[in-house]
């Protein structure tokens, strides 16, 4: 996984709490999608150190979150969950489509959005 994309579910999950007027600070992030995201960064960064993982995390993050922002990246994520939850009744073709259709729609949103 890009460290980008594992950024992106932490921050979609803190712009989904704000838009519905909640606190942001009651979104979680396990510690399990916080390992996803510093693997990614030592895979794909090799000046990311023990040292500088935090600082590294921090910039990846804010990153995620200016993207997010952008109205036409959160209308085709929004989208997509939306789409993902009506397919929640036949979980295969969930799995299916999450391998197959999800990062390609998500590389296209955030390439748009930085266009």
């Amino acid at each position: 996984m890009e460290p980008l994309v594992a950024a992106a579910g932490k921050a979609a999950e803190w712009l989904l709490f704000r838009e519905l007027g909640q606190d942001e600070s009651q979104a979680s992030s396990g510690a399990a999608d916080e390992q996803e995201l510093e693997s990614a960064l030592r895979r794909n960064f090799r000046s990311v150190t023990d040292e500088n993982l935090a600082e590294a995390k921090r910039i990846i993050e804010e990153f995620a979150m200016r993207l997010l922002q952008d109205p036409a990246c959160w209308t085709a994520l929004k989208s997509l969950a939306e789409d993902l939850l009506r397919d929640t009744a036949t979980l295969p073709d969930v799995i299916r489509r999450t391998e197959n259709q999800i990062h390609p729609i998500l590389a296209k949103a955030f390439a748009s959005a930085t266009a």
